[in-house]
């Protein structure tokens, strides 16, 4: 004959331990789908700390930045400043219009400039708040699709209709005032814009005055070619 009480805790056992069970299976599943989302999720990457994949791809996140594009000179530049302009300030409606100096590193002396700059008509484009917004009109768009997919044809908007379309292309406007070595470091006078101390890779310091140049582009709309914007510019003092 078996003991009533003892069959009673046994079966309470075997309860406590069938639902400690499911416990952790659910524990288990809540863990898996978590890791899951972590490694799907977009991280800062850190240079020389974090691997990446020979699949994978480092990609920029819009919403850090107000305005982000892309220019080019013919050489690299290892010094650049921006130049303080009289359009006012603070200025914050798009587009924007700004001057800068950059001093080259050339392959060779001779082939050295200094690029006096104006980058006019830079939009926002999908950055900053408006990057933003379009994730949420993209999640709201997505959510009436997958309302509507049950044999419903998708009609595709006018890309006029597109706020990034309707801003003019950003513009390099440029004067390139040629120099006999490479430049290491370069800086504008706050009190004259217009006068640019460079630090030249042979020890040399020259002084130039390119109020002329800076002139040439707050009037210019349209941006000219290399050949016919290379100019002289003899150093002050001299």
């Amino acid at each position: 004959m078996r003991n009533p009480k003892k069959s009673a805790k046994k079966s309470g056992k075997h309860k406590a331990s069938a639902a400690a069970g499911s416990l952790m299976a659910v524990d288990g599943a809540g863990t898996s789908a978590a890791a899951a989302d972590a490694t799907t999720a977009p991280s800062v990457w850190r240079p020389g700390i974090d691997p990446v994949a020979e699949d994978e791809e480092l990609d920029y996140d819009p919403t850090a930045y107000d305005c982000l594009h892309k220019f080019t000179l013919e050489w690299p530049c290892l010094s650049f400043d921006i130049v303080r302009d009289d359009l006012g300030g603070p200025r914050s409606n798009f587009p924007h219009t700004m001057f800068m100096v950059a001093g080259t590193q050339a392959a060779q002396a001779r082939q050295n400039y200094l690029a006096v700059l104006k980058l006019s008509d830079l939009g926002q484009g999908r950055h900053g708040k408006r990057s933003a917004a379009k994730s949420g009109d993209d999640s709201d768009d997505d959510d009436s699709d997958s309302a509507e997919s049950d044999g419903a044809e998708s009609m595709s908007g006018d890309e006029s209709d597109d706020p990034d379309s309707k801003e003019p292309p950003a513009k390099m406007h440029h004067r390139l005032v040629g120099q006999s070595c490479a430049i290491n470091r370069v800086r504008c006078c706050p009190q004259q814009p217009g006068v640019v101390a460079l630090w030249c890779d042979n020890g040399s310091v020259r002084l130039l005055d390119v109020n002329q140049q800076l002139q040439q582009l707050a009037a210019e709309t349209e941006a000219g070619s290399k050949a016919s914007n290379k100019v002289q510019v003899s150093p002050c003092g001299a």
